[in-house]
C-alpha cells in the first residue's frame, strides 16, 4: 500500500518514484536491482529483474516507447516503465499481477 501511495503521489506532484518504491510491496515476484547490468545495454535510469520479468525505468515515455517497439514481444510500458516478459512463463494470475503491479496508478474504472 505504500509503495503504491508513494507511487501515486509522485505521478500528481512531478517525477515518478523508483522503481524500488512499486516494486517494494512484490516481494513475490523477488525484484533485484540490476541497473548497472540492464541499464548499460539500453540507457535506462533503472533496471530490476524480477521473476517475472524486467523493469526498466527510462528518463522519458519516449525512450520506453522506443525500447518497447526494439525488445519487442511480450513487452508493455506504462509512462517511462517498461516490462519485458519475453521469455517468462506466466501464470494468468502471475501475468495479472505483475500487470497490476506495472499499472498500480492507473485507475481502470471508466
Amino acid at each position: 500500500m505504500v509503495g503504491t501511495v508513494l507511487w501515486t503521489a509522485g505521478a500528481i506532484g512531478g517525477a515518478p518514484p523508483a522503481l524500488r518504491d512499486l516494486l517494494s510491496q512484490s516481494s513475490s515476484i523477488a525484484p533485484r536491482d540490476d541497473t548497472a547490468t540492464l541499464c548499460v545495454q539500453v540507457d535506462c535510469v533503472e533496471g530490476w529483474s524480477t521473476d517475472a520479468g524486467i523493469f526498466l525505468r527510462f528518463r522519458t515515455s519516449d525512450l520506453a516507447e522506443y525500447w518497447h517497439y526494439v525488445i519487442g514481444g511480450d513487452s508493455i510500458i506504462y509512462d517511462d516503465v517498461l516490462l519485458d516478459m519475453n521469455g517468462v512463463e506466466l501464470t494468468q494470475d502471475d501475468r495479472r499481477y505483475v500487470i497490476d503491479t506495472l499499472f498500480s496508478r492507473r485507475d481502470w474504472r471508466w
